[in-house]
């Protein structure tokens, strides 16, 4: 008999996460079809197992609704991206330092008069602060926080029809994962917040940086941001869009 693994989320092949991936997945597949790989990994891939480069099996269909969306300019979205479960050790910083930074990126967003803000909160979450899911709450509590922010507007759909309903000019992720392939070849500027701890590989980094606007800390944010509303920078590149999704 033969084993099928199948990649399911972002930054397999790519970081240094990619060490519990090896544990967790590759060696338990004779195959793993994967959306794209480095380049060091083609030259150390795992031992048995052959890994097979098709591509995310969603691609057609997120390309398909989200094709030809014309931006509105004044928008922009943040996109908080979930931090891991206590009982479950991942590569990346501490949870609580990832929450810091949350809501550093929120009251950015809430003093600035350039954009009109949304942050997408998790579906089926919470209103106000009547919370419906607990769970959604342990790994994303920023969506319990963003209530608190006078001038943020709340989105709780999910990411795709988010981005298909406001259309924005900007959109903020604090952390390498799947939404960042998802939305690569948007017409947005994309600005991308990479963690010190699970850093991407240098080829993977090289082609990173002409998509995303790649920045470490919240505050860096502010400068791009500007630059952006007065057309001084543009990043459109598909080349991660094209290798790794």
């Amino acid at each position: 008999n033969k084993i099928f693994g199948v990649q399911h989320g972002g930054s397999y092949f790519l970081t240094q996460k990619d060490k519990l991936h090896n544990d967790s997945d590759y060696i338990f597949c004779n195959k793993f079809l994967s959306y794209g790989l480095n380049k060091s990994f083609k030259q150390s891939h795992p031992e048995g197992t052959k890994i097979i480069e098709t591509g995310c099996y969603k691609e057609p269909y997120i390309n398909k609704i989200l094709k030809n969306k014309k931006i509105i300019k004044n928008n922009i979205i943040y996109v908080p991206i979930n931090l891991n479960n206590f009982f479950k050790p991942n590569f990346q910083s501490s949870q609580t330092e990832r929450f810091k930074d949350q809501k550093k990126i929120c009251d950015i967003l809430n003093s600035q008069s350039l954009f009109k803000p949304y942050v997408k909160i998790l579906p089926n979450t919470c209103i106000g602060k009547s919370i419906f899911n607990f769970y959604n709450i342990e790994v994303n509590p920023i969506c319990y926080e963003v209530n608190n922010y006078r001038n943020l507007l709340i989105n709780s759909n999910t990411l795709i029809t988010a981005i298909r309903k406001i259309r924005p000019k900007v959109i903020i992720f604090d952390h390498f994962s799947t939404p960042a392939y998802e939305l690569s070849k948007t017409d947005s500027e994309i600005i991308l917040i990479l963690d010190k701890t699970n850093y991407p590989k240098k080829d993977v980094l090289k082609i990173i940086k002409k998509r995303f606007h790649v920045i470490h800390k919240p505050k860096e944010i502010v400068p791009i941001i500007n630059k952006i509303n007065r057309k001084k920078v543009e990043k459109k590149n598909i080349d991660f869009y094209k290798f790794f999704y």
